[in-house]
């Protein structure tokens, strides 16, 4: 292993994981729920929840600004609002 991929691994080790709900995922993205819903189910790279129960869907936080800033790039700047 070369020493950045071991420096990068162990930085990343030490980084808390924050988990966040889908009300935080909704106000990142300015839409609503049932406008969320219909547009999760026609993203296949979207993060895939960590869940607690069938009622506590979490989802790593890095996981959904990175899936942003690559939807954003693909999209030239669209929103979610214009795919729904």
């Amino acid at each position: 292993m070369n020493s950045d991929v071991a420096a990068t691994t162990q930085e990343n080790h030490h980084q808390p994981i924050c988990l966040i709900s889908i009300k935080q995922i909704l106000k990142k993205l300015g839409v609503g729920n049932t406008q969320f819903h219909t547009f999760y189910k026609k993203q296949p790279g979207f993060p895939t929840p960590i869940r607690f129960s069938d009622n506590k869907p979490r989802w790593i936080e890095s996981e959904i600004d990175n899936w942003i800033l690559s939807f954003r790039t693909q999209s030239n700047g669209s929103y979610i609002h214009k795919i729904t």
